[in-house]
């Protein structure tokens, strides 16, 4: 995480908090064989420098003209991803990854 939310997260008051990012500054690809092949076009197009992968499953899909959404299950969490790829299916899985440097944190 980049260092001006790292001091963030330290200022909380709350025990637990919510993080928070847009649909559009999660970004999405194809499974490849290589961890390592797998992250390089998406950390391209990360702006902050920072950033998560992980692989996730998409649940389901929305077509929403040029664009499409997906929503990933990770465990037993579910995210939203906004990308321009119409070539993904329902049940795929994916290389997904954060930008770090974009996220929201919020005390609950």
């Amino acid at each position: 995480m980049p260092d001006d939310r790292t001091k963030d997260l330290k200022k909380l008051k709350a025990k637990s908090c919510i993080l928070g990012i847009r649909p559009e500054h999660i970004y999405i690809s194809p499974v490849r064989n290589k961890p390592s092949e797998a992250t390089a076009p998406l950390r391209a197009r990360i702006s902050s420098g920072v950033s998560q992968s992980f692989r996730a499953r998409i649940g389901s899909l929305e077509p929403l003209g040029r664009e499409m959404l997906l929503h990933i299950l990770l465990d037993k969490y579910k995210c939203s991803v906004l990308t321009p790829d119409t070539g993904f299916k329902e049940g795929e899985i994916v290389d997904v990854e954060l930008d770090l440097g974009k996220v929201h944190i919020f005390e609950i």
